[in-house]
């Protein structure tokens, strides 16, 4: 190996390798108020979500069950501020 793969060795096993890919901790979960709210404004939209699911829970329980779970995100104060159902749909990811 001449000079210039000295160097190349040298600099490939002298530089770090990337950083761990670390998970990052699910955001807290709202207040109960939040989901109470979110429900009552989905209720007021009129929009299905609102109403209990088909195994009777009610959108609360959802609410809180999904924003506890960290499987996905309801964003109850983006729902508080929505003026159609299709705006509040957004505000879940």
């Amino acid at each position: 190996m001449g000079y210039r793969g000295c160097l190349i060795a040298l600099a490939l096993t002298a530089c770090p390798g990337p950083e761990p890919v670390r998970p990052h901790p699910p955001d807290p979960a709202p207040a109960p108020e939040a989901c109470d709210a979110a429900c009552d404004k989905w209720r007021q939209l009129g929009c299905p979500e609102g109403q209990p699911t088909p195994n009777g829970a009610s959108c609360e329980d959802v609410c809180r069950n999904a924003e506890e779970s960290g499987a996905t995100v309801l964003n109850p104060a983006c729902v508080l501020s929505a003026p159609t159902c299709e705006d509040a749909r957004r505000c879940t990811r």
